[in-house]
């Protein structure tokens, strides 16, 4: 199973408010997300506990429940200001 990264404040995982909607931002890969920490709110990153999970499904499912939020898994190659522009654009619109 991959590895998601999750931008934290302080002990909970940091939410962007996007029309309306909440949303976690993850990435596969520390860098995507570690330059963005404050424009996410967040002050630090921590590794998704993928070992209570068997699937990568199940662990973003689990995550979106506990924060009730959207969980979006971010691409590699965009730059999270341009995820979040895009997500500014399309909400609520896509699932």
């Amino acid at each position: 199973m991959s590895r998601f990264f999750i931008p934290y404040h302080g002990e909970v995982p940091a939410e962007l408010l996007i029309n309306g909607h909440r949303v976690v931002l993850l990435a596969r890969e520390a860098e995507q997300l570690q330059g963005d920490l404050l424009l996410m709110g967040a002050d630090r990153l921590q590794l998704l506990d993928e070992s209570e999970f068997d699937s990568e499904e199940k662990a973003v499912s689990h995550l979106a429940h506990k924060t009730q939020a959207q969980v979006v898994v971010t691409p590699s190659n965009v730059e999270i200001r341009d995820v979040i522009a895009t997500l500014e654009k399309e909400l609520p619109w896509i699932h």
